[in-house]
């Protein structure tokens, strides 16, 4: 399995983040790249593999594969926009914030329905409670609001704002 190669190389992928961060403090470039990746390395290599791994039928799925991917591009294609606006630094942090959280509330969506379409309650779960690791870092710093709506059918929590 994928997930198992990459963490048997966690400590060495870690090591290459922690130079470049070094002195630096926390801003929306490191939140929205770097912070995701080790959300997803702490969620996979820090006993969640096992639930990860129990739905590897799931993932090996094309059409799961296929829609990840697209989630994936969106969440990229929409981060690569925010940071290149011109009104970026300018704007106050809840108007930014709320641009970031609407993209994680988006991208944990998209990864969700693709599961959830296509495999069972627990997979899709599991796909959900990743997203929620991997985007906790700037979900803090920005406090995005959650749905509660949402979160009384019995879900994790939703951004609220997309």
């Amino acid at each position: 399995m994928e997930a198992l190669k990459m963490c048997r190389y966690k400590h060495h992928l870690e090591s290459c983040f922690e130079p470049k961060l070094e002195g630096c403090t926390t801003n929306i470039v490191y939140l929205s790249t770097i912070a995701p990746t080790e959300g997803t390395l702490q969620f996979m290599c820090a006993g969640d593999i096992e639930a990860y791994i129990s739905h590897d039928n799931c993932w090996s799925l094309s059409e799961v594969q296929n829609q990840t991917s697209k989630c994936y591009l969106q969440y990229i294609s929409s981060i690569q926009e925010t940071l290149t606006s011109p009104t970026l630094l300018s704007d106050p942090k809840h108007i930014v914030g709320k641009q970031f959280c609407s993209i994680v509330g988006r991208s944990r969506e998209c990864m969700h329905g693709a599961t959830k379409q296509n495999c069972s309650d627990a997979a899709a779960n599991t796909v959900y409670r990743l997203m929620e690791r991997v985007f906790k870092e700037m979900t803090s710093f920005f406090s995005c609001p959650y749905n509660k709506n949402v979160a009384d059918k019995g879900r994790k929590r939703v951004y609220q704002v997309y």
